[in-house]
């Protein structure tokens, strides 16, 4: 796999063999790539109206370049992303994560539920996915992990 640099971070590849996280966490695989991502500052701006008190719940961000094809659900994704977890939306029962083409915030590429998974605190934002042994070197999305957090955001399967 190849990795390119955004704004002077650069995208680190590492194939990971060794299990990570606790009971419920989701464990790396032999054939799962863990890759580091381009963290945009996490913003703090959506509001339940509903609730007697004004409650923030923060929005993050991250950005992330798939060189190879990356099938998330249905969808097949290649270039440039923004994955969003948004803590407002899912409070309000609304899928919390919703992946944008960088160049477009308007409306998501994806948008799901998300599975919360124990993981060891990660250092910087990372994505995960899983190799589908395809010529065209296609992966699945598995999970992603904001820096600082002590969870990740697994993808739902779908059968």
């Amino acid at each position: 796999m190849r990795a390119q640099a955004l704004g002077g971070t650069a995208l680190v590849v590492l194939l990971a063999a060794a299990a990570i996280g606790g009971s419920s966490g989701y464990a790396l695989g032999q054939h799962d790539i863990e890759l580091d991502a381009l963290a945009v500052p996490m913003t703090i701006d959506q509001r339940i109206d509903h609730l007697p008190v004004s409650v923030e719940f923060p929005r993050q961000e991250m950005r992330v370049w798939f060189y190879n094809p990356v099938k998330v659900g249905d969808r097949i994704l290649m270039g440039q992303y923004v994955i969003e977890h948004d803590n407002g939306r899912m409070a309000r029962g609304r899928p919390c994560t919703h992946i944008y083409a960088a160049t477009d915030h308007r409306l998501p590429v994806v948008a799901f539920h998300c599975r919360h998974l124990t993981r060891t605190m990660a250092n910087r934002p990372t994505v995960v996915v899983r190799s589908l042994g395809e010529a065209n070197g296609m992966t699945e999305l598995l999970a992603f992990q904001f820096a600082g957090e002590m969870g990740a955001h697994g993808v739902p399967t779908t059968r």
